[in-house]
């Protein structure tokens, strides 16, 4: 009697693996995009604070644009350097508005599915859709348009549910 395995049992065992893994793998992508949203919240705190500072540093004023951050005649340089999203192209800095009186900015993530965008207006009402954000506007319009991949960053950030928000008033805006 010979010893080993059939082919019938090899092709068994590889189909039993190729079920679990194809269970895993959208778990998985799932888990990645958590993940992404919690960097892109916490990275969106951290360039929020440095705006403030910035603001604080300056009259009120806040940057043009966020480079400015991270120059180094910056004082108090908070950031050395702009964080990438993660739901962006390599390389691609968060989304930065200022309004053109320069007293509300918004900033935004592309969001999961890589979509969002953010403007803000002179009377300080922002509007974002399918993005995590944070802002220092008066009134906030948020749309979802189908997104998965808002969540909140902070007091005055946006979970992507759609409506308006009226946040608390932060910082020099």
């Amino acid at each position: 009697m010979k010893k080993g395995f059939t082919i019938i049992e090899i092709l068994i065992v590889i189909a039993v693996i190729g079920i679990l893994a194809g269970l895993a793998l959208p778990r998985f992508r799932g888990m990645q995009d958590e993940a992404n949203i919690a960097k892109s919240n916490r990275e969106l705190k951290t360039v929020q604070a440095a705006l403030e500072s910035y603001a604080m540093h300056n009259s009120g004023n806040y940057p043009a644009n966020l480079s400015v951050l991270a120059a180094s005649t910056t004082v108090p340089r908070i950031i050395s350097s702009v964080p990438s999203d993660p739901f962006a192209a390599a390389g691609t800095d968060y989304g930065y508005s200022l309004s053109s009186n320069g007293e509300y900015y918004v900033l935004w993530s592309a969001g999961v599915n890589g979509g969002g965008t953010a403007s803000v207006s002179d009377d300080g009402a922002a509007t974002v859709s399918n993005s995590p954000y944070i802002t220092n506007a008066r009134t906030i319009s948020v749309s979802s348009g189908g997104s998965s991949g808002g969540t909140s960053t902070g007091d005055s950030g946006g979970d992507d549910s759609g409506g308006t928000v009226t946040p608390p008033s932060s910082g020099c805006g």
